[in-house]
């Protein structure tokens, strides 16, 4: 049987039009972003990413967007995430979401 969505999964497609994830195989979330940033012709400061890892808020200065840090699995080291990202710290799943309800405009196609 297959695993179930998490709660960010569930959330998520009704927020994002596209999600891709990183490789194990190399790094490519920055040039997933300029994929994304290209595709959809936005703006770096329309543009934000979900991470959960130093690594991530990295690649998303390399990249020059804003990084939201998800801190609600049990083995985030929230710690460090909140060092390097102070700003978007995000504890629980709601926490995101209030905070895409309160900065984000939704379009209706």
């Amino acid at each position: 049987m297959g695993q179930s969505p998490t709660q960010f999964q569930c959330v998520s497609r009704h927020l994002f039009d596209e999600i891709l994830c990183g490789s194990q195989l190399s790094p490519n979330k920055e040039e997933n972003m300029r994929f994304l940033l290209e595709k959809y012709a936005v703006s770096k400061d329309e543009f934000c990413y979900v991470g959960d890892t130093i690594q991530d808020i990295s690649a998303c200065h390399r990249a020059g967007v804003r990084c939201l840090s998800a801190a609600w699995q049990k083995n985030a080291d929230s710690a460090a995430l909140k060092k390097e990202n102070p700003d978007y710290i995000f504890r629980t799943v709601l926490d995101l979401y209030d905070y895409f309800r309160k900065n984000i405009t939704f379009y209706q196609q």
